[in-house]
């Protein structure tokens, strides 16, 4: 099993915005994401501070919530690095 990249929270949401999550609402750092999954609505917080990476437990929390992989992860942070660099 491979390790969780460290990530900030502005990136992973992006990465749940690709994978079908729209923003609901704001309480006061966090944003909360939903997503309707299996017939089930999903709804996952995501602490934001600006600069600050997400530390690993709140990461892995969050994704087996979202029920993306490690791999999954891996990959849509690739797809993201390529369109912010234009290429």
């Amino acid at each position: 099993m491979s390790k969780l990249p460290a990530i900030t929270a502005e990136k992973l949401i992006k990465i749940l915005g690709k994978e079908g999550f729209a923003f609901i609402r704001q309480k006061g750092s966090h944003r909360f994401y939903e997503k309707i999954i299996d017939g089930e609505r999903v709804v996952i917080p995501i602490p934001v501070h600006h600069g600050r990476e997400l530390k690993k437990g709140t990461l892995h929390h969050i994704l087996k919530k979202a029920q993306i992989s490690r791999e999954r992860l891996k990959f849509l942070l690739s797809i993201t690095l390529i369109f912010n660099k234009g290429v």
